[in-house]
């Protein structure tokens, strides 16, 4: 299963707005499929999830953004405090990930590994 960064986005926002589980999932999921999404345990379909941001009034391209962003910033900390730290081993796994989920990750990742990661090897 893909690491689900979504769930968690999502309830937080569930949770701003005070909308209960069984509220949010009417119509679209169970109470206990939804809690699961939200906790990292399950998968939903990418039509539920649509629907479900439309429960907790939220557009769809402001909760990928938001998590593209926040993922985006963690891994770029990672990076650099790796190459700080001359921490080859740790760059090459990186460039390694990237190989193996370059083709399931939104265009915005791959311009990020592709802009980034060069930088951090021309000393290397």
């Amino acid at each position: 299963m893909i690491k689900n960064i979504y769930g968690a986005k999502f309830r937080e926002l569930r949770k701003q707005q005070n909308i209960t589980l069984t509220k949010a999932a009417k119509g679209i999921t169970s109470k206990s499929t939804l809690s699961l999404w939200e906790n990292g345990k399950d998968n939903l379909s990418f039509n539920q999830v649509l629907e479900l941001l439309k429960h907790i009034h939220t557009q769809p391209i402001e909760f990928i953004e938001n998590i593209i962003s926040s993922d985006l910033l963690s891994l770029s900390e990672k990076i650099h405090l790796a190459y700080v730290a001359s921490d080859t081993v740790t760059l090459h796994r990186y460039v390694i990930k990237k190989r193996e989920l370059s083709k399931n990750i939104p265009k915005i990742m791959i311009y990020f590994w592709n802009t980034v990661l060069p930088v951090c090897f021309i000393k290397i």
